[in-house]
């Protein structure tokens, strides 16, 4: 999934967040209907056979609820964190010297073209690409990108909360401030983002 993904993040690192996450949102929320389609207990095989342990026990409260398929998006963000870890939250930035505003067609093309390129993988696949692409773009997204877009008169210091999710060791004590603070405002953005998703998920 490599190139699918080094393909957007060229876009997306010349581009603003919020363009960049309304595109991977978009791409999510076509999914959705295929997402309600998968039989749980395909579901219940996926999980048991990724040894995941964190989405086990996820997967034993979320099958109860009205939406189980809402396990995907939280796949997608294990993914995500995943993808992080696995880079050692180190980012590694190409410093753009502009930003492209995308224009209406611009930004429907690029979603189509994203859509394409996750509709025909099996929908555990489909997730798993848009989270490594959402993990890889928050380690190359470029700080000056991200300052335009972030409220500069709230307090963007971590919380212990979030320090104890990410970096449950060492609680990013090892991580430079400024890119600690990236990466939270990056990752509040993406939360931010899907929230609306994330409130449909009821009993």
């Amino acid at each position: 999934m490599k190139p699918i993904v080094d393909k957007y993040l060229k876009i997306f690192n010349s581009t603003s967040i919020n363009s960049s996450l309304w595109i991977i949102y978009s791409c999510f929320a076509d999914l959705s209907f295929t997402f309600g389609k998968v039989p749980l207990i395909e579901i219940d095989d996926w999980i048991e056979n990724s040894q995941n342990q964190k989405m086990k026990k996820l997967w034993a409260e979320q099958r109860n609820l009205k939406y189980p398929s809402m396990i995907f998006l939280f796949l997608m963000m294990d993914k995500k964190d995943r993808t992080l870890r696995e880079q050692g939250y180190a980012r590694n930035v190409i410093e753009y010297k502009a930003v492209k505003k995308l224009d209406y067609e611009e930004y429907v093309k690029i979603e189509e073209q994203l859509k394409e390129d996750v509709v025909f993988l099996p929908a555990f696949d489909s997730v798993d690409l848009l989270g490594e692409l959402l993990g890889a773009w928050m380690l190359t997204c470029p700080e000056f990108i991200i300052r335009q877009n972030t409220d500069r008169a709230k307090n963007w210091q971590p919380t212990l909360p979030w320090l104890k999710e990410i970096y449950p060791d060492s609680l990013g004590k090892d991580i430079p401030p400024k890119e600690l603070e990236l990466l939270y405002i990056l990752d509040y953005d993406v939360y931010y983002t899907f929230e609306t998703i994330m409130c449909r998920n009821t009993v």
